[in-house]
């Protein structure tokens, strides 16, 4: 499976599981899938945005922006390959 792949089936659980997402986007060893704060979500975020980024080296993080540019990067219990059921219950996991 491509990281494309792999995050387009990441994207597709959380959906499935509630949180609504904006888009996904992949190259060889880094990935962001932003959350889609316009739509009703079963996860809600106090930030200005709010996703998943991914790193084939480290895994997934939360990641967490306020303006004007402050950042929190919380690192999540899921492998750069873990099922995208493990990652979506770790976002769940974040409420």
């Amino acid at each position: 499976m491509t990281p494309w792949e792999y995050l387009r089936a990441v994207a597709e659980a959380l959906e499935a599981a509630g949180v609504a997402v904006a888009d996904w986007r992949a190259d060889d060893d880094e990935g962001w899938i932003p959350f889609d704060r316009a739509r009703p979500s079963a996860v809600t975020w106090d930030y200005d945005q709010a996703g998943l980024g991914w790193s084939a080296q480290t895994g997934w993080y939360l990641l967490l922006i306020t303006s004007p540019g402050r950042r929190v990067s919380r690192p999540l219990p899921a492998t750069a390959t873990a099922e995208p059921s493990v990652v979506v219950a770790a976002v769940l996991d974040c409420r």
